[in-house]
C-alpha cells in the first residue's frame, strides 16, 4: 500500500517512531522493544491516526493555555455546493481538536451565510470541544447569493462585538469560501473595517473557482490566504491559526479609574496590528502626579505589554508654587476644564496634534484614513 508515493510499511512506522521520541528512552530498552512491537503491530490505518492525533496533541501542548476568540464565517451559498460545504464543517471540527477550548481559553463562534448570515452561534455558546463539534456537524447547508459582506458585518458588530468577546485576547476571523462574493467591494470594504477593529483575518479558498484577489483583499497578510484544495493545506492553515493564536498578544485593557478621577486618558481608537498609543490630560486646577511626565506616551504593541508601564499616573491637586513650562511643551501641557463634548474634541485635537509630531507619527503615516479626530477615543468623568 502506497501513501502520496510513499510506503506505508515500514516509512510511517520509522517516522512515527522518531516523531514520538522513543529513541530518547536510553536505558530502557525493554520498553523500546515493547514499543516496537506495537508499533509492527498496527494497521496501516491505524498508524495514520496515530500520527495525526500526535500531530493534535502537538499543538494543543505547544499552545498552552493561550486564550483566543476565533469566529469561523462559513460560506454556504449555491456557488460553494453541498459535499464542499461537507468538507468545511470537517475542517472546523479539525480547528477545534487543535485548541484547548473552553470558557477561560479558547472560543470558537460560526457565521454561516449565503444571501443572508443563518444558523450562527456566539463565542460563549459553546465551551466544550464535545459540544462545539455536536454543533457544527448541524450547521445546514443553504444554496443561495453570495452575501459574504453581510457575514463580515455581522462578525464585527455582532460577534466581535464588546459585549460577545473578550478584552486582551486575540481575536481571529476565518473566512471559508470559493472567494466570489456578490458585491466584491463591499465584502472588501467590511473585511478592512473588521481587520481595523483589531480582527486577524484568514481567508481559505474552497474549490476551483477561487478568486485570489478577493481572498487576498480580506486576509490581514498574503501570506494568510490559503487554497484548501489538498489535506496538506489543511494542514498548514490549522498550524499557522494556532500559532498566531499562541502567539498574539492584544493589549490588555488598562485600569483608567485613577486617572478619570481628575483627568482624562486618550487613544486612538483604530486597533489595527494591536498598537495601542495612551495620554493622559489633567484637568484644571490639577497637576500630573509626582514622579511623572506629562510627555509621556503609553504605548503597545505586539508584545501585548505596556511601555513604559501599564500603571497609569493620577492628577492631583496642584500646590501653590507655579510651575516652569518650556515654550516647547505648551502642546503637550494641555488641561481641560470639564469632561463636556467641546472639551472631548479639545483633547482629540491635541491628541493628534501630539502624534503628528512625535516619535509615533508613524501610525498616522500609515493609516492616514483612520487617523482622524472621530477616531480617538476619550475616557474621563463630568
Amino acid at each position: 500500500m502506497t501513501l502520496g508515493g510513499f510506503d506505508t510499511y515500514t516509512p510511517i512506522r520509522v517516522h512515527i517512531f522518531q516523531t514520538l521520541n522513543l529513541k530518547t528512552f536510553e536505558g530502557y530498552e525493554s520498553m523500546i522493544c515493547r514499543c516496537k512491537v506495537w508499533l509492527m503491530a498496527l494497521t496501516n490505518f491505524q498508524l495514520i491516526i496515530a500520527f495525526v492525533l500526535h500531530s493534535f496533541h502537538t499543538v494543543s501542548s505547544d499552545c498552552g493555555g493561550s486564550k483566543a476568540d476565533i469566529v469561523f464565517i462559513l460560506d454556504s451559498s449555491g456557488s460553494v455546493d453541498f459535499e464542499d460545504f461537507q468538507k468545511t464543517k470537517e475542517f472546523f471540527k479539525t480547528m477545534v481538536g487543535g485548541f484547548q477550548i473552553g470558557s477561560n481559553k479558547v472560543r470558537m463562534a460560526s457565521v454561516p451565510f449565503s444571501t443572508a448570515t443563518h444558523n450562527t452561534f456566539e463565542l460563549s455558546d459553546y465551551t466544550s470541544e464535545y459540544s462545539l463539534k455536536q454543533k457544527i456537524s448541524n450547521i445546514p447547508y443553504d444554496a443561495g447569493g453570495t452575501n459574504t459582506h453581510l457575514a463580515l458585518k455581522y462578525a464585527r458588530e455582532t460577534s466581535f462585538s464588546y459585549w460577545n468577546s473578550r478584552s486582551g485576547v486575540a481575536k481571529i476571523a476565518v473566512v471559508i469560501t470559493d472567494g466570489q462574493s456578490n458585491n466584491k467591494i463591499e465584502t472588501l470594504k467590511e473585511a478592512e473595517k473588521l481587520r481595523n477593529s483589531g480582527v486577524i483575518i484568514f481567508s481559505v479558498g474552497v474549490g476551483d473557482g477561487v478568486d485570489r484577489s478577493e481572498l487576498s483583499g480580506m486576509a490581514s497578510r498574503s501570506s494568510y490566504v490559503f487554497d484548501v484544495a489538498t489535506f496538506s493545506a489543511l494542514d498548514s492553515i490549522r498550524d499557522r491559526l494556532t500559532k498566531t493564536a499562541c502567539e498574539a498578544h492584544p493589549c490588555p485593557d488598562l485600569n483608567v479609574t485613577i486617572v478619570t478621577r481628575n483627568g482624562a486618558l486618550v487613544c486612538n481608537g483604530w486597533m489595527t496590528e494591536y498598537t495601542r498609543i495612551c495620554m493622559v490630560f489633567c484637568k484644571q486646577r490639577t497637576k500630573l502626579q509626582e514622579g511623572h511626565d506629562f510627555r509621556t506616551k503609553y504605548i503597545c504593541g505586539g508584545s501585548g505589554k505596556w511601555l513604559p508601564s501599564k500603571t497609569l499616573p493620577f492628577c492631583g491637586r496642584r500646590g501653590r508654587k507655579r510651575e516652569l513650562i518650556r515654550p516647547s511643551d505648551e502642546l503637550y501641557r494641555y488641561y481641560f476644564r470639564t469632561c463636556v463634548d467641546e472639551e472631548k474634541d479639545k483633547m482629540r485635537e491635541t491628541y493628534l496634534e501630539i502624534l503628528k509630531t512625535s516619535s509615533v507619527k508613524g501610525l498616522c503615516n500609515k493609516y492616514p484614513d483612520l487617523c482622524k479626530k472621530e477616531n480617538v477615543e476619550v475616557q474621563c468623568k463630568e
